[in-house]
């Protein structure tokens, strides 16, 4: 066995940190840690060196936090948009009928809605340009105050739907991430409304016009 004196030792030791510490270097940049934020109910991650490390809920002020660094969403598997159902087994007579009514005209909303897009004024003054497509990603800009909100939700579903007049009226809402999102639809003779879904949503409606959204669903 060789035995090195201490000064060839701490050369020996130095070409190996000469050697190690760049390879060392690269695998840490290659693994570099990601933060954690949640924005609107959704995980997103951004690259640690972009602001504190953390753990943010829904609500918080991540603008500080994520303005030097890019923000990557993680995907959320689409999965098609529903209608609510109800479990009508259990009623009877009266409640069972309305019980069924209501999954019927969920329906029936449903499949008015199915890669449609939306361009009107609610009753508020907000302008609005909904495309609900049939893949299950919702697009959604409201224009309020001379400033825009551009939201992308996913997993959209028609609740709380009231048919008539063979489908020329109706309300409903329009919910997605678990009610996190929601807006009101509605028609009046045929005629399409946009509105909000809190309080009294007809009383919300303002006027829209219906297009196709095959073009922008496809290419979102």
């Amino acid at each position: 066995m060789t035995t090195l004196s201490a000064r060839a030792l701490g050369t020996h030791l130095a070409a190996l940190c000469a050697i190690a510490l760049p390879a060392l270097g690269a695998a840490a940049a290659d693994a570099a840690p990601v933060t954690v934020y949640v924005v609107r109910g959704k995980a997103v991650t951004v690259p640690a060196a972009g602001g504190p490390e953390g753990v943010y809920d829904a609500g918080d002020d991540l603008d500080a936090a994520a303005s030097s660094a890019p923000v990557a969403e993680t995907a959320a598997k689409l999965r098609p948009p529903t209608a609510e159902v109800e479990r009508c087994g259990r009623s009877k007579g009266s409640a069972q009928r309305a019980c069924r009514a209501r999954n019927a005209a969920n329906k029936v909303v449903l499949k008015k809605l199915l890669d449609t897009r939306l361009v009107g004024t609610r009753g508020d003054g907000a302008a609005v340009d909904w495309s609900f497509c049939r893949s299950g990603l919702w697009l959604s800009a409201i224009t309020s105050g001379g400033s825009t909100g551009l939201s992308r939700d996913t997993n959209w579903q028609v609740e709380d739907a009231v048919v008539r007049q063979g489908g020329r009226w109706f309300d409903a809402i329009v919910t997605a991430n678990r009610g996190s999102s929601q807006v009101a639809v509605g028609m009046r003779g045929g005629r399409w409304k946009v509105g909000v879904s809190f309080g009294n949503p007809a009383s919300s409606y303002g006027p829209a016009e219906r297009s196709s959204a095959s073009e922008t669903c496809a290419a979102a």
